[in-house]
Order: C-alpha cells, then structure tokens, then sequence
C-alpha cells in the first residue's frame, strides 16, 4: 500500500512551486496564503526535507523541492488529461429493439454488426418475442411485428411488404393450384388476425377456390422465411420468401 502525504499538500506544494508564490497559489486553488503556507509546512515536516527558502516578499524553490515539483506537475496534467478524456466521451445511448424471433435470428442478427460501426454511440439490445409488445413495461423501445394496425397511441411506420404463396415438395406431383384441395395444409396460428393476415382461407378466397377439403393437423408455432415441412414432403404451406 502507498504511503502518501495528504493531496492537499501535495497541490499547496505544486502551485506555489509554479507560481513561485504563495498569494497566487492560494488564489488558483481558492484558499487563504496562510492555509497554502500551513500546507507546506506539514508536508516538509513529513517528508523531513526543506521545500522552499522563505523571505520577505519571495519564495525560493530549495534543490529538494526542485527534485519533487517535475514529478508532481507531470502527475497533476496526467491526471487533468485522463479526466478530460472521460469526460469528453459522448454517453451511448441504449435502444432496444423487440422483433419476433424469425424476424430478430434472420434478418436483425446478420445486420447488427454494421449497425454499431455506422451508430457507435447506441447501445442496440434485441428482445426476441413473437407476443405483443407492452411498452409501459419498459421491455423495449421499438418493436418490429406483423400487421397493418391500427396502434392507438403508436407512432407506426411499414418497413416491408410480405408475398406468401403455397410451396411443397416437387415429389408431390402438384400441377394446379386446385390440387391443394385435396392435401394437408401446414398452418400458422397467428397471434392476431385480421383482414390481411396470410390464413389459407384468404389464399383460397384470394386464388378463387373454394376452402380445402381437410386440413392437416400439424401447426407451425414459428413463423420462418423457409419451408421445412413442405421440402420434406410432408405437407404443403403458405410461405415467405427469404427477406433481403
């Protein structure tokens, strides 16, 4: 552990030795010339070595104190300049960002990288969530999800336009788009619906085919930009293509 003298004396001792003055150090560092001299004093009684030779109307810096007053000058702009640097920073400031998790894995993910070197003073958390976003909860800052709205309360701006289409496997020997009458349809239980929701009834009613004559029972829980199913030959689905 160091042993130091107090800091208090140790900048009595550097002003005057810069200023070669008592009165002007006192005035720099806002105290009485008497408190600087009494600084001083205790320091030379700790140190047990003469600092300054005092007479009437000057001080004079002693070979003892010209051997300290380098180290501490040096020591005192060190510590200004370490200071103006923390302080210079610009603070970061911290978004979070709530996307689904198809969504935050293959789109936001792959992006973030550019986003900190092009934005290095946001701090960008992402919260993957398929449910829908209270933001009185202070979860997040931004959402993106699926849906035209209306977000009573929201500032809301569209950033994409999906195109679903059926996809299958080619082992499957489908033809004509009245084919998918008759097979299991894969599906996707949407959190919320409305009119533009991608529901197999809306392609149906959209492709001007009445609805399906049996639904498959395998429900897809996560919404992706590809077809697992579908490539396996196991069913048909409505699917994305790859968002760019």
């Amino acid at each position: 552990m160091r042993q130091l003298p107090p800091l208090s004396a140790l900048r009595a001792f550097e002003a005057a030795a810069r200023h070669l003055s008592f009165k002007r150090a006192a005035e720099e560092l806002g105290v009485t010339p008497t408190a600087i001299s009494h600084q001083i004093r205790q320091l030379e009684e700790l140190l047990g070595v003469r600092l300054f030779e005092r007479r009437t109307r000057q001080v004079l810096i002693t070979p003892e104190g010209q051997l300290l007053y380098p180290v501490l000058r040096d020591g005192f702009d060190a510590f200004a300049k370490a200071l103006d640097a923390l302080t210079a920073r610009p603070s970061r400031h911290v978004l979070t960002l709530s996307a689904t998790t198809a969504f935050t894995a293959r789109w936001l993910v792959p992006r973030i990288a550019a986003f900190r070197e092009a934005n290095p003073g946001t701090d960008l958390r992402l919260h993957a969530s398929d449910a829908p976003v209270d933001f009185r909860s202070g979860v997040a800052d931004a959402a993106i999800r699926y849906g035209r709205g209306p977000y009573p309360g929201l500032v809301t701006e569209e950033l994409f336009s999906d195109r679903f289409a059926p996809v299958c496997s080619p082992r499957l020997g489908m033809r004509r788009k009245e084919d998918l009458r008759s097979r299991a349809l894969l599906h996707f239980e949407w959190r919320r619906v409305d009119r533009d929701t991608p529901t197999w009834r809306l392609w149906f009613e959209r492709a001007g085919l009445r609805g399906p004559r049996r639904h498959g029972r395998d429900d897809l829980h996560r919404r992706e930009p590809r077809a697992p199913g579908g490539a396996r030959g196991t069913g048909h689905r409505a699917a994305e293509p790859a968002t760019r």
